[in-house]
Protein backbone atom coordinates (compact mmCIF):
# COMPACT_ATOMS: atom_id res chain seq x y z
CA UNK A 1 0.00 0.00 0.00
CA UNK A 2 1.30 3.45 -0.95
CA UNK A 3 0.72 6.29 1.44
CA UNK A 4 0.90 8.71 -1.47
CA UNK A 5 -2.63 7.55 -2.34
CA UNK A 6 -3.85 8.56 1.15
CA UNK A 7 -1.74 11.66 1.88
CA UNK A 8 -0.70 14.73 -0.06
CA UNK A 9 2.34 16.93 0.57
CA UNK A 10 3.22 20.51 -0.19
CA UNK A 11 6.40 22.47 0.55
CA UNK A 12 6.95 26.20 0.47
CA UNK A 13 7.69 29.32 2.52
CA UNK A 14 9.70 27.31 5.03
CA UNK A 15 6.95 24.83 5.91
CA UNK A 16 5.92 21.30 4.96
CA UNK A 17 2.21 20.48 4.86
CA UNK A 18 0.95 16.87 5.00
CA UNK A 19 -2.79 16.40 4.53
CA UNK A 20 -5.31 13.64 3.64
CA UNK A 21 -6.23 13.25 -0.01
CA UNK A 22 -9.92 12.65 0.74
CA UNK A 23 -12.54 12.68 3.49
CA UNK A 24 -12.53 9.82 5.97
CA UNK A 25 -8.73 9.74 6.18
CA UNK A 26 -7.03 10.81 9.40
CA UNK A 27 -3.56 10.75 10.94
CA UNK A 28 -2.67 9.68 14.48
CA UNK A 29 0.43 11.77 15.15
CA UNK A 30 2.94 9.95 17.40
CA UNK A 31 5.88 12.34 17.07
CA UNK A 32 8.30 14.17 14.82
CA UNK A 33 11.85 15.46 15.02
CA UNK A 34 10.66 18.69 13.37
CA UNK A 35 8.48 21.30 15.11
CA UNK A 36 4.85 20.90 14.10
CA UNK A 37 1.35 22.18 14.78
CA UNK A 38 0.23 18.85 16.23
CA UNK A 39 0.85 17.27 19.64
CA UNK A 40 1.93 13.61 20.05
CA UNK A 41 -1.12 11.41 20.52
CA UNK A 42 -3.43 13.78 18.62
CA UNK A 43 -5.57 12.45 15.76
CA UNK A 44 -6.24 14.86 12.90
CA UNK A 45 -8.35 14.75 9.77
CA UNK A 46 -6.85 18.02 8.59
CA UNK A 47 -3.35 19.12 7.67
CA UNK A 48 -0.23 18.75 9.79
CA UNK A 49 2.24 21.59 9.30
CA UNK A 50 6.00 21.22 9.94
CA UNK A 51 8.50 24.04 10.34
CA UNK A 52 11.49 23.64 7.97
CA UNK A 53 13.10 27.01 8.71
CA UNK A 54 15.64 25.57 11.16
CA UNK A 55 17.11 23.02 8.76
CA UNK A 56 20.72 23.67 7.83
CA UNK A 57 20.86 21.96 4.44
CA UNK A 58 19.05 19.58 2.11
CA UNK A 59 20.93 16.56 3.51
CA UNK A 60 19.61 16.97 7.06
CA UNK A 61 17.21 14.08 7.72
CA UNK A 62 14.18 14.04 10.01
CA UNK A 63 11.47 11.55 10.87
CA UNK A 64 7.69 11.52 11.27
CA UNK A 65 5.98 8.75 13.28
CA UNK A 66 2.34 8.47 12.26
CA UNK A 67 -0.55 6.05 11.88
CA UNK A 68 -2.69 6.74 8.79
CA UNK A 69 -6.32 5.65 9.18
CA UNK A 70 -9.02 5.23 6.61
CA UNK A 71 -12.23 3.23 6.29
CA UNK A 72 -10.57 -0.04 5.27
CA UNK A 73 -7.48 -0.06 7.47
CA UNK A 74 -4.73 1.56 9.53
CA UNK A 75 -1.11 1.90 8.48
CA UNK A 76 1.69 2.80 10.95
CA UNK A 77 4.74 4.39 9.35
CA UNK A 78 8.07 6.06 10.09
CA UNK A 79 8.60 8.52 7.23
CA UNK A 80 11.70 10.41 6.14
CA UNK A 81 11.50 14.21 6.00
CA UNK A 82 13.95 16.85 4.80
CA UNK A 83 13.94 20.39 3.45
CA UNK A 84 12.93 18.90 0.10
CA UNK A 85 9.74 17.49 1.63
CA UNK A 86 8.56 14.08 2.83
CA UNK A 87 8.96 10.66 1.20
CA UNK A 88 5.53 9.10 1.65
CA UNK A 89 6.40 5.75 0.07
CA UNK A 90 9.82 5.26 1.69
CA UNK A 91 10.50 4.22 5.28
CA UNK A 92 12.89 6.23 7.42
CA UNK A 93 16.15 4.34 8.06
CA UNK A 94 17.93 5.46 11.28
CA UNK A 95 21.50 4.82 12.39
CA UNK A 96 22.14 1.13 13.16
CA UNK A 97 22.57 1.76 16.89
CA UNK A 98 19.04 3.16 17.26
CA UNK A 99 16.04 1.45 15.70
CA UNK A 100 12.33 2.16 16.04
CA UNK A 101 8.90 0.70 15.43
CA UNK A 102 5.24 1.47 16.07
CA UNK A 103 3.21 -1.08 18.02
CA UNK A 104 -0.54 -1.46 18.49
CA UNK A 105 -1.40 -1.51 22.21
CA UNK A 106 -5.22 -1.44 22.03
CA UNK A 107 -7.98 -0.84 19.55
CA UNK A 108 -7.04 2.39 17.78
CA UNK A 109 -4.11 3.02 20.15
CA UNK A 110 -0.44 2.87 19.18
CA UNK A 111 2.92 3.50 20.83
CA UNK A 112 6.30 4.51 19.46
CA UNK A 113 9.30 2.41 20.57
CA UNK A 114 13.00 3.20 20.20
CA UNK A 115 15.75 0.61 20.66
CA UNK A 116 19.21 1.90 21.53
CA UNK A 117 22.14 -0.53 21.30
CA UNK A 118 25.57 1.13 20.90
CA UNK A 119 27.29 -2.23 21.47
CA UNK A 120 26.01 -5.13 19.29
CA UNK A 121 27.00 -7.64 21.98
CA UNK A 122 24.72 -6.04 24.59
CA UNK A 123 20.95 -5.96 24.91
CA UNK A 124 19.16 -2.89 23.61
CA UNK A 125 17.77 -0.22 25.93
CA UNK A 126 14.11 0.32 25.03
CA UNK A 127 12.22 3.62 25.33
CA UNK A 128 8.49 3.77 24.63
CA UNK A 129 5.54 6.15 24.77
CA UNK A 130 3.53 3.36 26.44
CA UNK A 131 3.71 3.51 30.26
CA UNK A 132 4.27 0.59 32.63
CA UNK A 133 5.83 -1.86 30.16
CA UNK A 134 8.33 -4.18 31.92
CA UNK A 135 11.88 -3.86 30.65
CA UNK A 136 11.33 -0.44 29.06
CA UNK A 137 11.70 3.23 30.00
CA UNK A 138 8.63 5.42 29.58
CA UNK A 139 9.06 8.71 27.71
CA UNK A 140 5.76 10.54 27.27
CA UNK A 141 7.02 12.88 24.52
CA UNK A 142 7.12 11.14 21.15
CA UNK A 143 8.83 14.20 19.67
CA UNK A 144 11.80 13.62 21.97
CA UNK A 145 12.09 10.00 20.81
CA UNK A 146 12.06 11.15 17.18
CA UNK A 147 14.74 13.76 17.93
CA UNK A 148 16.87 11.00 19.44
CA UNK A 149 16.41 8.88 16.30
CA UNK A 150 17.97 11.60 14.13
CA UNK A 151 20.67 12.51 16.67
CA UNK A 152 19.23 15.86 17.75
CA UNK A 153 19.28 14.79 21.41
CA UNK A 154 21.58 12.31 23.14
CA UNK A 155 20.97 9.25 25.30
CA UNK A 156 21.56 11.27 28.49
CA UNK A 157 18.68 13.63 27.67
CA UNK A 158 16.41 10.67 26.93
CA UNK A 159 17.27 8.88 30.18
CA UNK A 160 16.78 12.07 32.19
CA UNK A 161 13.32 12.58 30.68
CA UNK A 162 12.37 8.97 31.47
CA UNK A 163 13.60 9.34 35.06
CA UNK A 164 11.62 12.53 35.63
CA UNK A 165 8.41 10.96 34.31
CA UNK A 166 8.90 7.83 36.42
CA UNK A 167 9.49 9.91 39.56
CA UNK A 168 6.16 11.67 39.05
CA UNK A 169 4.28 8.42 38.38
CA UNK A 170 5.78 6.67 41.41
CA UNK A 171 5.06 9.62 43.69
CA UNK A 172 1.40 9.67 42.65
CA UNK A 173 1.12 5.92 43.27
CA UNK A 174 2.59 6.44 46.73
CA UNK A 175 0.11 9.26 47.37
CA UNK A 176 -2.78 6.93 46.54
CA UNK A 177 -1.46 4.43 49.09
CA UNK A 178 -0.96 7.21 51.64
CA UNK A 179 -4.57 8.31 51.23
CA UNK A 180 -5.74 4.75 51.91
CA UNK A 181 -3.70 4.68 55.13
CA UNK A 182 -5.02 8.08 56.15
CA UNK A 183 -8.61 6.86 55.81
CA UNK A 184 -7.86 3.98 58.20
CA UNK A 185 -6.15 6.16 60.83
CA UNK A 186 -7.80 6.19 64.27
CA UNK A 187 -7.16 8.01 67.54
CA UNK A 188 -8.50 11.41 66.57
CA UNK A 189 -5.55 12.45 64.38
CA UNK A 190 -6.70 14.69 61.48
CA UNK A 191 -4.70 14.13 58.29
CA UNK A 192 -6.51 16.38 55.79
CA UNK A 193 -3.80 19.02 55.98
CA UNK A 194 -1.09 16.41 55.39
CA UNK A 195 -2.86 15.02 52.32
CA UNK A 196 -3.32 18.55 50.96
CA UNK A 197 0.35 19.31 51.56
CA UNK A 198 1.45 16.21 49.67
CA UNK A 199 -0.91 16.93 46.78
CA UNK A 200 0.63 20.39 46.52
CA UNK A 201 4.10 18.85 46.59
CA UNK A 202 3.24 16.48 43.74
CA UNK A 203 1.79 19.35 41.73
CA UNK A 204 5.09 21.18 42.09
CA UNK A 205 6.93 18.02 41.05
CA UNK A 206 4.79 17.74 37.91
CA UNK A 207 5.43 21.39 37.07
CA UNK A 208 9.16 20.95 37.64
CA UNK A 209 9.18 17.83 35.46
CA UNK A 210 7.47 19.77 32.67
CA UNK A 211 10.04 22.54 32.98
CA UNK A 212 12.91 20.02 32.91
CA UNK A 213 11.48 18.32 29.80
CA UNK A 214 11.10 21.70 28.08
CA UNK A 215 14.67 22.65 28.92
CA UNK A 216 15.94 19.30 27.66
CA UNK A 217 14.46 20.01 24.25
CA UNK A 218 15.70 23.61 24.05
CA UNK A 219 19.03 23.58 25.90
CA UNK A 220 20.90 20.34 25.33
CA UNK A 221 24.23 21.98 26.24
CA UNK A 222 22.93 22.69 29.75
CA UNK A 223 22.19 19.03 30.49
CA UNK A 224 24.45 18.87 33.56
CA UNK A 225 22.30 21.47 35.31
CA UNK A 226 19.09 19.75 34.25
CA UNK A 227 20.40 16.43 35.53
CA UNK A 228 20.86 18.08 38.93
CA UNK A 229 17.23 19.21 38.83
CA UNK A 230 16.16 15.63 38.09
CA UNK A 231 18.13 14.43 41.11
CA UNK A 232 16.18 16.90 43.24
CA UNK A 233 12.96 15.29 42.01
CA UNK A 234 14.33 11.90 43.04
CA UNK A 235 15.08 13.26 46.52
CA UNK A 236 11.57 14.66 46.89
CA UNK A 237 10.06 11.36 45.77
CA UNK A 238 12.24 9.45 48.28
CA UNK A 239 11.19 11.75 51.11
CA UNK A 240 7.53 11.28 50.18
CA UNK A 241 8.03 7.53 50.54
CA UNK A 242 9.69 8.06 53.93
CA UNK A 243 6.66 10.05 55.01
CA UNK A 244 4.43 7.12 54.11
CA UNK A 245 6.67 4.79 56.14
CA UNK A 246 6.32 7.14 59.12
CA UNK A 247 2.59 6.50 59.10
CA UNK A 248 3.29 2.86 59.91
CA UNK A 249 4.98 3.71 63.24
CA UNK A 250 3.18 1.60 65.91
CA UNK A 251 3.17 4.35 68.54
CA UNK A 252 0.80 7.26 67.97
CA UNK A 253 3.25 9.80 69.43
CA UNK A 254 6.17 8.31 67.49
CA UNK A 255 4.07 8.41 64.35
CA UNK A 256 3.20 12.10 64.78
CA UNK A 257 6.85 12.98 65.55
CA UNK A 258 8.12 11.06 62.49
CA UNK A 259 5.49 12.66 60.25
CA UNK A 260 6.50 16.13 61.42
CA UNK A 261 10.19 15.43 60.74
CA UNK A 262 9.51 14.05 57.26
CA UNK A 263 7.26 16.97 56.35
CA UNK A 264 10.03 19.38 57.37
CA UNK A 265 12.51 17.48 55.18
CA UNK A 266 10.10 17.63 52.24
CA UNK A 267 9.60 21.37 52.63
CA UNK A 268 13.37 21.86 52.81
CA UNK A 269 13.87 19.78 49.64
CA UNK A 270 11.16 21.69 47.79
CA UNK A 271 12.83 24.99 48.63
CA UNK A 272 15.79 23.94 46.42
CA UNK A 273 13.60 23.45 43.35
CA UNK A 274 12.90 26.17 40.83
Amino acid sequence: MKLSTQLAKDTGNGVLVVSPTAGGISCLFLGSSLPSTTRPGEAKEGAIVFDLSGLNDDLEQHVLAVVVRWTSGQYPALLKMSRAGIELDKAFVPNPDRLADIVKIASGCYALRVFYRPNPSEAAVIFTTQPKVPGTSYVADGNLLCQFLVGKVGIDELQAAATAVQAEISAREQLARLQEIIQREKGGWTSDDLAADLEGILTQMAEEKQRVDSDLSAKHHEFASLHEETNKLRTIWRLARCLISALNEPSFLARRRAIKEQKEELIKALSTVG
